[in-house]
Parts: structure tokens; C-alpha cells; sequence
């Protein structure tokens, strides 16, 4: 699984972080922001709304993008 296909992903409460790729996970501590996009194994994943992930996914692109623009 992908924390981007989880319901409990929150890419807005630190837009920063979520530029980067990282999400927020109401189960994981506070200061941690576990990669977007990476496969991993999580006991707490529940299928997020088909729409929200894919609005999550081109947002996150279009992010990434402009960030690796203002870094060149």
C-alpha cells in the first residue's frame, strides 16, 4: 500500500512536507511525515474515495515539479 491511497493521509496540514512527498498519518506521532508514495505495510490502512487519490496524486506532481524547478 501507499500512504497517498489511504484515507487517513493528510497532505494539507503541512504543505511544506507534503511538497516534498511526505504526508501526515492520524496514527503515526505528530513530528513524523512517512513517504507519500513509498510501498509499505501499514495496519492501520483503509482504502481512501478513488477521487481523493487521484486529485492527491496530480497534486502532488504538480508540486513536486515546482519544487525541483526552483531548486535548478
Amino acid at each position: 500500500m501507499r500512504c497517498l491511497d489511504c484515507a487517513h493521509c493528510d497532505l494539507r496540514s503541512n504543505p511544506e512536507m507534503a511538497k516534498r512527498g511526505f504526508a501526515k498519518c492520524k496514527f503515526v506521532e505528530s513530528a513524523t511525515y512517512p513517504s507519500a508514495t513509498a510501498q509499505r505495510e501499514c495496519s492501520h490502512f483503509q482504502t481512501a474515495a478513488q477521487e481523493a487519490v487521484t486529485k492527491r496524486a496530480a497534486w502532488l506532481q504538480a508540486q513536486q515539479e515546482l519544487f525541483r524547478q526552483q531548486i535548478i
